[in-house]
């Protein structure tokens, strides 16, 4: 059909390319996560981008539930990494795959349930951009991989010929096998995940409720996202968000405004929630991070 359309643009001729006469036959609209996939000879793709944090808070439970009993031993990654893992169990003796993904398919949990798992089960990367900008609106940089399960005459890497490519897509270090340094723990945090949308506010509904009472900025702060320190000059925070961090639900009634926008925006969300903390405590973030804060509560600075 590619063919098809290609001749008839090519020769200038008049009959339609389009609609595909076997369109009925080949073409599904489904969710390749949970569809059988026939054996294929080449399997290309640009499967979703959605942080492993954010998959809950943006699919639902029951979705998460699902994917989970399917792959069980695929947790905490990007979305994109189940697609590795699926085409490659499809992929045929001599067939060939490349898949678009975050750059962070080849780094810790990621890596080691796609790009690891290729590597061990019998698969190849022979050609991959490790890291580049994507050219979408989405402010992310991308990996590009493609693989094979017969062993190439040449592998080529960020457009140079290397000796191989592995699955940390370099083609000299080797840090699959590396080891975590004592020295280095809690150095890093990943920050809170509030689980519901509802905690972020605009700037100008914080300073109308500062202004009607200024104990209300005990519970709100500027929260800074990946978005801010891509963009933004100094990345600076462009929205705010409700903390009542530790607080029980009668401390928390003490700022009337937020706690009743966390129950009107949030609330209802949490009310459905399979967590069982989670859903009893609604007024307080999915995970607070208190290692976190305790690192950073006597430090004048610290880096984002």
């Amino acid at each position: 059909m590619i063919g098809r359309k290609v001749a008839i643009d090519k020769l200038g001729l008049n009959e339609p390319s389009l609609p595909l006469d076997t369109l009925d036959q080949n073409i599904i609209c489904t969710d390749a996560l949970f569809t059988e996939w026939v054996k294929a000879d080449a399997i290309i793709g640009n499967p979703p981008f959605l942080g492993g944090k954010h998959i809950r808070l943006t699919l639902g439970d029951e979705y998460v539930d699902q994917l989970f009993n399917r792959f069980p031993e695929i947790r905490d990654v990007d979305l994109c990494a189940y697609w590795f893992k699926l085409s490659h169990d499809r992929l045929g003796e001599t067939g060939r795959a490349g898949l678009v993904a975050t750059n962070s398919i080849s780094q810790g949990k990621s890596r080691a349930v796609s790009l690891d798992y290729i590597s061990e089960n019998g698969g190849y990367i022979y050609n991959a951009i490790s890291s580049q900008e994507w050219s979408g609106e989405a402010k992310v940089h991308v990996s590009l991989v493609n693989w094979s399960k017969q062993k190439p005459n040449q592998f080529i890497l960020d457009g140079q010929e290397v000796s191989l490519i592995n699955s940390s897509l370099q083609s000299t270090i080797k840090v699959t096998q590396a080891v975590k340094l004592k020295a280095n723990l809690n150095q890093c945090f990943q920050g809170v995940i509030p689980n519901g949308k509802g905690f972020y506010i605009k700037e100008e509904i914080a300073q109308e409720w500062i202004k009607k009472d200024a104990k209300n900025l005990d519970v709100l702060k500027l929260s800074v996202s990946a978005d801010d320190l891509t963009t933004n000059p100094h990345g600076e925070p462009s929205r705010w968000i409700i903390d009542f961090n530790d607080m029980s639900l009668e401390d928390a009634s003490n700022y009337q405004l937020p706690l009743e926008h966390i129950k009107i925006n949030v609330k209802p969300e949490r009310d459905k929630n399979r967590r069982k903390t989670t859903k009893l405590n609604w007024w307080k973030f999915g995970e607070k991070r208190p290692e976190m804060r305790k690192a950073i509560n006597n430090k004048s600075f610290y880096l984002a």
